[in-house]
């Protein structure tokens, strides 16, 4: 997941965002005339619009309900300014009457209670050498949006200016017919949550999950937080085991931004009874012992034909 930040607006002001917001002191907000002209079948979700005080660090999250009829998701394309880090489009459980639809909160911290309930939609892959990140999966393919499905948009934002800077950045979602699909895809995710890593030490900890079904995989990826220092998914069948991702010097970075093996010009076969097992290794430079939310063991892929996610957590 590259990203690649060109688009910079100018249009300085000290105007207050709306009535009780805070100051800035430039606008960086992109507009649809930032965009290439929406097709048809494209809709643009616009990401949480806050202010990001100097030299600072951020993730805020956009909660919102599909309310539109079950539709295909193609692709999507997540489009941000300078100082963008990431934007990501998830699904959640959390409960409207505890975040509510157009609610904006602080998600920086990894261990609130909301990010504990993010779930993968479509996962962005692929970088095509311009100004946005992007997830396309093979034509006829596509995600199950759901009506009522509640999602989040997560915006990063690494503000290395001595500005107030005013953002707001869109998800354009490219959707198909239900009837036009000829193949559903979900994520496939592997989450290893029970470990413990005791203060000053370090720790190496693994999760296997095995599969009844067969899948072909679009991609592979692994997420740990700034304390791992290396990871593997080791996939075994019929007592044959091979590594297939790892990751022998994890650096911080990649907890946004990891590298990912791409199979979408030549799929992955997860074949049914084989099994996954993710390892992860971390040093805990804390004064108290750390584990989940606050650090992460997860292999995460795109997986066909699959009509909803799969998630084996420990």
């Amino acid at each position: 997941m590259v990203m690649f930040f060109v688009l910079m607006l100018s249009g300085c002001t000290a105007e207050d965002v709306d009535s009780g917001a805070p100051a800035y002191d430039q606008d960086m907000r992109l507009s649809e005339a930032d965009l290439p002209a929406l097709e048809p079948n494209q809709e643009i979700w616009w990401g949480p619009e806050v202010v990001v005080e100097p030299y600072s660090e951020v993730m805020h999250c956009l909660f919102g309900t599909y309310t539109g009829e079950d539709i295909g998701l193609a692709s999507l394309q997540f489009w941000q300014g300078a100082y963008g880090h990431h934007l990501q489009l998830f699904g959640t459980s959390t409960n409207p009457l505890d975040i509510a639809d157009g609610e904006v909160i602080d998600c920086t911290d990894s261990a609130n209670e909301s990010m504990t309930s993010l779930e993968p939609l479509l996962i962005a892959d692929s970088f095509n050498g311009e100004v946005f990140e992007e997830m396309v999966i093979p034509d006829g393919m596509a995600y199950k949006l759901r009506e009522g499905q509640r999602w989040v948009l997560q915006a990063h934002y690494v503000n290395t200016s001595d500005q107030r800077i005013l953002v707001r950045d869109p998800a354009v979602l490219n959707f198909i017919e239900v009837d036009e699909v000829e193949t559903w895809v979900a994520p496939l995710v592997i989450n290893h949550g029970d470990f413990s890593i005791p203060a000053g030490e370090e720790l190496t900890s693994s999760f296997e999950c095995t599969y009844e079904e067969d899948y072909q995989l679009l991609y592979l990826l692994g997420h740990m937080h700034e304390w791992g220092t290396s990871m593997k998914l080791e996939l075994t069948l019929d007592e044959q085991t091979e590594t297939i991702y790892e990751i022998e010097e994890w650096d911080p970075v990649y907890r946004d931004d990891p590298p990912v093996n791409g199979y979408a010009d030549d799929p992955f076969e997860l074949k049914a009874g084989s099994s996954l097992k993710v390892t992860c290794t971390w040093e805990n430079t804390l004064s108290e012992t750390l584990g989940f939310p606050n650090e992460m063991c997860v292999g995460v892929t795109m997986a066909y034909p699959a009509l909803t996610d799969s998630v084996c957590s420990d």
